[in-house]
């Protein structure tokens, strides 16, 4: 997978003047912006502006230009004076000219990251279906989920030593999972008699980028789960914000979908499509950096039709919107995009392409 690259870290820490001299660009620097003839189209006056530092109308190591509009961050930049979409090598390019670091030092026992700043959004085109709206940066935040973190997952889930025993013949399991999807995914059911604390319920094995096994994800086995009962449950400890479901099988691609639940990712990489899901609503920076690593620019999200997965989707396109051209999917009331018809599902087929 190459060098670990965080690009928030990146972005944060790279010399814009160092990049501008790098091209030998002209530039004039007051104070903390600069400006310059743009290089991005036939520029006459000075209408290129670089923000160093956190103002009310741009993110700090940004650049916009009011004649031809493009904006972005030190990579986003790099990518455009270099002609190419490869952020990867835009983020070497940029650390190498700058003397930064890819990501950021670890410290402590526990190596906890240190706190990353976000980036802006990166500029793409998207595609829309009928009933759906592509979104730029919008700065309101929904109420339901802690997934404006600006910071990265603070740890990393260490890969299991151990696999769950498991039987795939639980009826919950044959009405939820046709068996070829069950087998793919090596969801099975952890029976009653077992000792685990996982027994009596299906579990989803968890993986990270590398595919190894990090843990797994209970699900009571009926759709009526008792009082006192949680639906799903993850091991203690688990950090859900650095994990998402099924990255390591997407393969590349620059479109992604983004659902909540592992079922409904089950359901739709079945179909076709380059699908992750966040195992809830809230988007995390480690997300962000994830995405980035599979190389994604744009994103269709695909969230639950009931009101709290419609409620939770401006708190997720705080974040995503400013990384990524984003497409907000919408589904018939109530519905999971793992139980609605495929018919439903067509007009996103844009998003379902090999």
């Amino acid at each position: 997978m190459g060098k670990y690259i965080v690009f928030s870290h990146v972005n944060a820490n790279a010399d814009f003047s160092a990049i501008l001299n790098h091209y030998s660009l002209e530039h004039t620097r007051n104070g903390d912006q600069i400006r310059m003839l743009c290089p991005f189209h036939e520029d006459r006056k000075p209408s290129l502006s670089i923000t160093l530092v956190k103002t009310e109308d741009a993110q700090p190591n940004t650049f916009h230009c009011f004649g031809c509009h493009e904006s972005g961050s030190p990579i986003d930049f790099i990518k455009l004076m270099e002609n190419h979409d490869d952020t990867r090598a835009a983020a070497e390019l940029a650390a190498k000219i700058s003397n930064c670091s890819l990501a950021p030092s670890q410290s402590g026992k526990s190596g906890r990251r240190k706190k990353a700043v976000e980036g802006p959004k990166i500029a793409g085109e998207g595609r829309t279906g009928p009933n759906s709206k592509s979104v730029g940066n919008q700065p309101e935040k929904g109420d339901t989920a802690p997934s404006g973190a600006s910071e990265a997952a603070s740890d990393d889930n260490p890969p299991l030593k151990f696999q769950l025993k498991t039987v795939s013949d639980h009826p919950y399991l044959l009405e939820r999972v046709p068996p070829d999807t069950a087998e793919l995914f090596e969801v099975g059911y952890v029976p009653a008699e077992s000792r685990s604390q996982m027994a009596n319920h299906i579990v989803i094995p968890l993986q990270n980028m590398a595919g190894d096994l990090i843990g797994y994800q209970a699900r009571y086995p009926a759709d009526e789960v008792p009082d006192g009962i949680e639906k799903y449950r993850l091991p203690k400890g688990f950090n859900k914000q650095s994990c998402l479901f099924n990255a390591h099988r997407v393969g590349e691609t620059i479109d992604i979908v983004i659902v909540e639940g592992a079922f409904s990712a089950m359901r739709l990489h079945m179909l076709g499509a380059p699908v992750v899901a966040l195992l809830g609503t809230a988007v995390s920076q480690a997300h962000v950096e994830q995405l980035h690593m599979l190389g994604i620019r744009r994103v269709l999200l695909l969230f639950d039709g009931d009101a709290p997965g419609q409620k939770a989707v401006p708190a997720a396109l705080d974040i995503l919107a400013r990384h990524f051209f984003v497409t907000v999917g919408e589904l018939p009331d109530g519905l999971d995009p793992g139980e609605a018809d495929e018919a439903d599902l067509h007009e996103f087929a844009a998003f379902f392409e090999p």
